[in-house]
């Protein structure tokens, strides 16, 4: 659904980081980045927490649960509070990781695009 209302969004941008809008999948894509379990090996739990303790420390936090791991249809439904409320927090971590690593992450650059996406952000 989404997906179609931003075809032309879509076909600009690069192939290679395989983008998509739906919510199911941003909610994954996150978890995948930043959670501690670290259940994704690329992911980046434990630096994003760190960017959190050093630059955000006492910030409300309300985790991800039960995104990852089996096929949960309430899984984006219980996903959309969090990724709001933690919203401009995983941004401004991306925006640093990005700008400082001179080597592409995909998962960063697809998080990055997704999570600054105004139609996205009305979506949530």
């Amino acid at each position: 659904e989404i997906t179609q209302f931003l075809t032309n969004d879509l076909a600009i941008m690069p192939p290679h980081l395989c983008i998509q809008c739906g919510l199911t999948n941003l909610s994954r894509m996150i978890d995948k980045e930043i959670n501690l379990r670290g259940d994704y090996a690329k992911g980046h739990g434990g630096d994003f927490w760190h960017f959190m303790a050093t630059y955000h420390q006492g910030t409300t936090w309300l985790p991800l649960i039960q995104v990852l791991g089996g096929t949960r249809q309430d899984a984006s439904f219980k996903a959309l509070l969090p990724i709001f409320m933690g919203r401009k927090f995983i941004v401004k971590y991306l925006h640093r990781t990005l700008c400082a690593n001179e080597k592409e992450n995909i998962l960063q650059t697809n998080l990055f695009i997704v999570l600054e996406c105004v139609k996205i952000i009305a979506q949530l």
